[in-house]
């Protein structure tokens, strides 16, 4: 289990056996971006006169050893890392000028170098897909106003008020190109920034500054559900858990735990609706 909390500065990371409650110190130092993979493995990125150093350490489940790789570095300041679903020896990272990196963790080699359209820079990639040969990321605007300006002559007077919070872009790995798949905006009632964001699968979820919750679900389109925090608790943190479960933060040092549930009634849309996400996601793979 990896948990990072906060947006604090990275002194020092360290990994927590779940079988034994064994801590082991991974490494220390400034650390810029790190990220929780499959098989018991964490990526980290660190500043240095070559951009970043990045690291990928490995902690055997049955000796408890640590065993480390290094990744290509790509020249610049990676600030944001990402597993790939589907691909688990990929990883997926960002930098601030609105690049994609792609490396093969097996043999730390960086596979291709990505540079976004227009008003995606300032992203954060959360999480990698897989799909028909097409590399999907989930991206997190960090600066919202730099999009909307880039924005605001193509959209309309409600649009204007609801500038995108993530985008999900396609990418070509073999030829470099990527187009904007779809953004997922902030539903009606929602106030303040985005100040929590995890990802389970095709599911979202988000926290306002004001303690709403929203999910959204990319394999519906992009539909969100919403629900607030009751008057008396103020909710400071979500993460999803188990399955369908999200667990809460609240401020006074109390964690509740709350069943997500889409419903039959939107379960049985679900095929309709994901078959056309898919035709749209085919309709965008023709200009990769």
């Amino acid at each position: 289990m990896f948990v990072s909390l906060g947006q604090l500065e990275i002194r020092e990371l360290r990994m927590l056996s779940c079988c034994s409650l064994r801590q082991t110190l991974i490494c220390e130092g400034v650390i810029q971006a790190v990220v929780g993979l499959y098989s018991s493995r964490v990526v980290t990125s660190s500043d240095s006169a070559a951009g970043s150093t990045l690291q990928a350490f490995t902690l055997s489940d049955s000796s408890g050893l640590l065993s480390s790789q290094s990744l290509v570095s790509p020249g610049v300041c990676v600030s944001a890392l990402a597993p790939v679903e589907g691909l688990p020896d990929a990883l997926t990272g960002a930098d601030e000028g609105g690049h994609i990196f792609i490396w093969n963790l097996k043999t730390g080699q960086l596979l291709s170098r990505v540079l976004l359209e227009q008003g995606l820079s300032n992203t954060a990639c959360l999480r990698g897909y897989s799909y028909c040969g097409v590399l999907l990321v989930l991206l997190q605007h960090q600066f919202l106003s730099s999009l909307d300006q880039e924005e605001k002559n193509h959209m309309s007077s409600e649009e204007k008020m609801k500038p995108a919070l993530l985008s999900l872009v396609g990418i070509n790995p073999l030829s470099g190109k990527s187009v904007l798949v779809t953004q997922l905006c902030p539903p009606k009632g929602w106030t303040g920034r985005l100040c929590e964001v995890d990802v389970n699968s095709s599911r979202i979820v988000g926290l306002s500054q004001s303690g709403c919750v929203c999910v959204w679900e990319l394999g519906e389109g992009g539909t969100s559900r919403t629900m607030e925090a009751p008057e008396d608790e103020d909710w400071q943190l979500v993460r999803w858990g188990e399955g369908d479960t999200l667990v809460i933060g609240h401020q006074n040092g109390d964690v509740s735990l709350h069943s997500y549930s889409v419903g039959r009634q939107a379960e049985a849309r679900t095929d309709t609706k994901t078959q056309n996400a898919d035709f749209n996601i085919m309709q965008h793979y023709s200009r990769l």
